[in-house]
């Protein structure tokens, strides 16, 4: 009779540990979600529009991404070259550019180069 009350009490406070730590992983993930989101090119910051349509070089903005991080916020556009390939490219909140990326996983610049 004992044993069966320890067993049930044991695998009662496992099933709760389950449950809670499920519980918080999906908060935490639902965090993270929050914290990356696109974002209309109409409330894009002035510099950073500049600074991806400069970069974009004509090529066609798709999306931006808002992308907020311990360091700050930056932003992260995917553009559409005329020749079908893509760019992605990501400036900090004032609009200075941090990398240029090709959809090859080419990085064609970042802030070090800039200097």
């Amino acid at each position: 009779m004992k044993s069966t009350r320890i067993i049930r009490n044991t695998t009662l406070a496992f099933g709760l540990t389950v449950a809670l730590a499920g519980i918080s992983f999906a908060a935490e993930k639902k965090d993270g979600d929050e914290k990356d989101h696109v974002v209309p090119w109409a409330e894009v910051p002035g510099a950073v529009q500049a600074a991806i349509t400069a970069e974009a070089k004509g090529g066609k903005v798709e999306s931006v991404e808002k992308e907020i991080e311990k360091k700050g916020v930056t932003y992260e556009a995917k553009v559409k070259l005329a020749d079908g390939s893509e760019l992605e490219i990501k400036t900090d909140a004032a609009g200075k550019v941090l990398k240029v990326e090709r959809e090859d996983g080419e990085e064609t610049h970042d802030a070090h180069d800039k200097k």
